[in-house]
């Protein structure tokens, strides 16, 4: 599947990101091409995806991270249906996208700000570390519908308990979890066969799928080339 993306954005975006990253070959081919047009991006192999569904993905994210070429970091059909495995692939990585098709079609994720390492550091006074990320991270639906739910704090919250607004990303060995308050947007158990969807405090978002309880049939995790983390 190739991605199309529009070089109108290229004046915007380059500000964003350095020289050595440029003359690296670490951004999109847009940055290295001249004129207004089209331009390919690299084959992504992602089997949940669509062009279409890409290109509203790809619409969604930060401006300064749509330089850099997309990568598979992670898919269950190649890497099996393990969360160990999949933050060993993926937690030093930053920003990431979480793809998930379901067993009835359904095709839903989130954009996730910060790495999945974090879930090991402590918080104050030593304990684990609870919920991390920031307000960049986003769920969202591709199908049926194409919707984003962005962090309610972007445009005030309407929510009268302010304590669930900042619940962005969660993890341990058991279990992965996007979104929090009331409810979590994306809950992923450690096999990878089954999670859970429901409205949550800090996107406002409806279930990512009707039957709220979903079964994996394939996650991935895609992540951006040169965005790796220290």
């Amino acid at each position: 599947m190739f991605a199309i993306f529009h070089s109108t954005r290229k004046s915007s975006v380059i500000a964003a990101i350095g020289i050595s990253d440029a003359k690296q070959g670490r951004v999109s081919p847009v940055l290295n091409s001249s004129g207004i047009g089209t331009y390919p991006f690299q084959q992504l192999n992602s089997t949940c995806l669509s062009q279409e569904m890409f290109w509203s993905l790809w619409s969604w994210l930060p401006i300064r991270i749509t330089v850099y070429q997309p990568t598979l970091l992670f898919t269950s059909e190649e890497h099996g249906y393990s969360l160990t495995t999949l933050f060993t692939k993926v937690e030093n990585h930053s920003p990431t996208v979480i793809i998930i098709k379901t067993s009835m079609g359904e095709v839903f994720g989130a954009y996730c700000s910060s790495p999945w390492r974090k879930r090991n550091e402590k918080a104050a006074f030593g304990s684990k570390q609870g919920y991390f990320g920031t307000g960049e991270t986003f769920v969202f639906t591709l199908l049926p519908e194409m919707n984003k739910y962005p962090w309610v704090g972007i445009e005030g919250s309407t929510s009268n308990d302010s304590k669930g607004t900042g619940l962005f990303m969660a993890a341990d060995n058991y279990m992965l979890v996007i979104g929090g308050g009331n409810g979590q947007a994306i809950y992923i158990d450690a096999d990878l066969r089954f999670g859970n969807t429901d409205t949550c405090l800090t996107f406002n978002n409806r279930p990512l799928c009707p039957t709220k309880d979903f079964e994996i049939q394939v996650i991935e995790v895609i992540g951006f080339v040169g965005c790796e983390t220290p």
